[in-house]
């Protein structure tokens, strides 16, 4: 059945379109014109299944089934898949940083950037490499690439081997005509018989994943969040991979509260810090600038007052938040943040689908007709 397209995608770029950073990357392996153009098929096509199942109302009751919330994660099975070998399933959360801050982190990089990125989201990477560039980005469209990644894991000293995955990667933000913007990070397992570089390792089991990476989508109402969501397609190998999801899924949440923790921590840029000169005096404050509860003449209570190094305010112990900030050149450093500077970056859905909120800006319009973007 056909569908009209209701995204502005924008004008694939040309191949041979290089900014100066991306002609230091180095590739790995040397593709014919016939094979880059299938991966790209591929990967085109796993886009579009993505945005199909994560753009519109109807799929929310007919393909995703709500299965826990936990640590501030809300987790959704794929109904439509889960056999023997395969399961699939979102974990869903929100952020105030924009969507193409999100996007950003995954676009095409040298491999030392690539490996920092992965070591943000993995405590466990071993090895990260461009294998090659498909698309690169360019000052017109600076997060639409695709790339094959391969990536390396240490495992837990009780399995046999550790893990690799090799994988054909997409990313784009793209602007919708209701003002809303939608990001994407996609990724499919690939298999290129007669590349070194792709076989698997001695000691590796190679991991299969489909459909996978992250849909970043914002509505572009004022004050409106960014919901970020970590979709993960793998070939479990199990006897039965829906039983074993509640231990797999906490697993993958860890990762996105990573992604979040780390972008939210970028965005506290020391530059932006009040001077101390314009502190408020936190030994002469009555009450909590914050909540307005009043602090009490008891002298003791005085060790649980704080100022914000955003504002300058003075505030309650419950009012108070240790933030991690990146110091250039320095090594980083803790500061105490209130509530009201805080992003919110780490407050989680409450409604119990992602949900009536998330739906709705799912669809671009209220027919819940279908989305689906040709970016690559």
């Amino acid at each position: 059945m056909s569908r009209k397209s209701s995204m502005q995608s924008t004008n694939p770029i040309p191949s041979r379109t290089k900014s100066a950073a991306s002609a230091k990357i180095t590739q790995n392996i040397n593709l014919t014109d016939d094979v880059k153009t299938l991966l790209v098929q591929q990967v085109s096509t796993a886009v579009e299944d993505v945005l199909d199942s994560m753009m519109h109302k109807s799929t929310q009751d007919t393909q995703w089934s709500k299965k826990m919330h936990k640590d501030g994660i809300a987790y959704y099975d794929d109904k439509k898949v889960g056999t023997k070998e395969q399961l699939r399933f979102c974990c869903v959360s929100i952020t105030d940083v924009p969507v193409e801050d999100v996007v950003s982190l995954f676009v095409v990089s040298d491999t030392d950037m690539l490996l920092e990125r992965c070591r943000v989201m993995y405590d466990n990477v071993m090895d990260a490499r461009i294998l090659n560039v498909l698309k690169y980005p360019s000052t017109e469209h600076p997060q639409r690439s695709a790339y094959i990644r391969y990536t390396a894991f240490k495992t837990p000293a009780l399995l046999r081997n550790n893990r690799d995955m090799c994988v054909v990667v997409a990313t784009d933000v793209i602007h919708c005509p209701d003002g809303s913007t939608v990001g994407y990070c996609v990724w499919d397992s690939l298999h290129l018989p007669g590349y070194p570089d792709c076989e698997v390792p001695q000691g590796f089991t190679r991991s299969q994943m489909f459909r996978s990476g992250y849909y970043v989508q914002s509505t572009g109402d004022p004050g409106a969040k960014t919901t970020v969501a970590y979709l993960v397609g793998i070939e479990a190998g199990s006897v039965a991979p829906r039983l074993a999801m509640r231990y797999v899924m906490p697993r993958f949440g860890a990762v996105l509260n990573r992604v979040i923790d780390h972008l939210q921590q970028k965005q506290l840029d020391p530059k932006t810090f009040a001077p101390l000169s314009e502190w408020t005096d936190k030994r002469k404050a009555e009450y909590c600038q914050c909540c307005s509860k009043h602090f009490g003449a008891v002298k003791v209570l005085n060790i649980r007052r704080y100022n914000c190094v955003v504002c300058g305010d003075a505030i309650c112990h419950a009012c108070h938040h240790v933030e991690e900030v990146e110091v250039h050149g320095a090594r980083n450093m803790f500061v105490d943040v209130c509530v009201g500077c805080k992003s919110a970056s780490r407050k989680r859905p409450q409604s119990s689908r992602w949900s009536a909120r998330w739906g709705s800006s799912f669809t671009s319009n209220n027919t819940g007709s279908s989305t689906r973007s040709y970016p690559l």
